[in-house]
C-alpha cells in the first residue's frame, strides 16, 4: 500500500508539473466534447511512460515520473515493476 500511495504522489506531481501537449487528433477524435463525470485515459504505445487524458473533446499528453509508467488497470503511474506494459516499450 505504501508503495501505491508513493505512486499516486508521483503521479500528481508529475501532472502538475507537466506542460500542456496535446496528444494526436486520433487519440482527441476519440475525447467526448464534455466531460460527463468519467475521465477518459489513452496509453501511449510507443511509450509505456506517457498517457493521454481527456479534457473538453481533447487530449492531452502527460509523462509519468520518474521510476513509474502509466498503470492501464488502475489509471495511474505506478512502479514499472507492479505493471505490465503489454509491449509498450520503457524508454
Amino acid at each position: 500500500m505504501r508503495f501505491l500511495a508513493a505512486a499516486v504522489l508521483a503521479c500528481v506531481a508529475g501532472v502538475l508539473y507537466s506542460q500542456e501537449v496535446p496528444c494526436s487528433d486520433d487519440f482527441s477524435d476519440m475525447c467526448p466534447p464534455i466531460e460527463n463525470g468519467t475521465v477518459i485515459y489513452f496509453p501511449v504505445e510507443e511509450d509505456c511512460t506517457q498517457y493521454c487524458q481527456c479534457s473538453d473533446g481533447t487530449a492531452w499528453l502527460f509523462t509519468c515520473p520518474g521510476d513509474t509508467v502509466w498503470d492501464t488497470d488502475n489509471h495511474i503511474c505506478n512502479w514499472y515493476w507492479d505493471v505490465d506494459c503489454d509491449g509498450r516499450p520503457i524508454p
